[in-house]
């Protein structure tokens, strides 16, 4: 009886530390959750705001407006200029999600122990946390013309209209026109090349990671996502 009773006191301290760990993850992962809706909400004011500014546009009349792609005149990229245009978006897509994915479960491969793996995955939610509010605030201070032809805003005239867009919008389904500086893309490209210079064993997944990055970036300029100064 009496070594029952120490085994459970014993296991006390591990209980705490896990549900310690638990709750930090918890409130990272829901903090980063928080922040790609308002970064969502963002980009489509950001959409509404070169919208009116630039168009015969009537919010109070949904669909009294007509897009004019003349009407408006894409910033000069000599970058751009110089990378063919790939229509393929899903390569893109593709290529980033990839490096995201590769980078997590290596991390988790990498990481020692079930606490240390945690603290990655804390690391990772806080970091885009971060960069996804600056994100917000620069896109809402900055609004740069669309970097394709033929792209059209993505308008909600209604709540319910914005409820239908903003997770359309966060899964990748839809993506705004004016929300260049900075690139989201490329944001998560460089986080995962970070966190491999700082968790990687060999030289060897650092090289690879920054291929990945560069092959990564060169992407999102050719199916004109970002100018190259985003």
């Amino acid at each position: 009886m009496l070594g029952g009773l120490q085994s459970q006191l014993a296991q006390r301290p591990r209980l705490r530390l896990f549900l310690r760990e638990f709750g930090l993850l918890a409130a990272a992962w829901g903090s980063l959750m928080v922040v790609v809706v308002w970064m969502a909400l963002c980009q489509e004011w950001s959409d509404m705001r070169w919208l009116s500014r630039n168009m015969n546009y009537n919010r109070q009349k949904p669909g009294n407006w007509k897009l004019n792609h003349s009407g408006y005149k894409m910033l000069d990229d000599i970058v751009l200029d110089q990378i063919p245009l790939m229509t393929e978006r899903w390569i893109t897509d593709a290529v980033v999600n990839s490096a995201a994915l590769i980078a997590v479960g290596g991390g988790m491969f990498m990481a020692r122990g079930w606490q240390a793996r945690a603290v990655y995955l804390r690391r990772i939610a806080w970091m885009m946390a971060t960069l996804y509010f600056l994100r917000s605030i620069t896109i809402s201070v900055t609004t740069l013309p669309p970097s394709v032809k033929n792209c059209k805003p993505q308008v909600a005239h209604n709540t319910s209209e914005l409820v239908r867009i903003v997770p359309l919008m966060i899964s990748g389904q839809l993506s705004g026109c004016t929300d260049k500086v900075f690139s989201g893309h490329t944001s998560i490209l460089i986080i995962t090349f970070l966190f491999w210079t700082r968790y990687a064993r060999h030289w060897t997944f650092v090289a690879y990671s920054a291929v990945h990055t560069l092959a990564g970036i060169v992407c999102v300029l050719a199916v004109r996502l970002h100018y190259s100064v985003d």
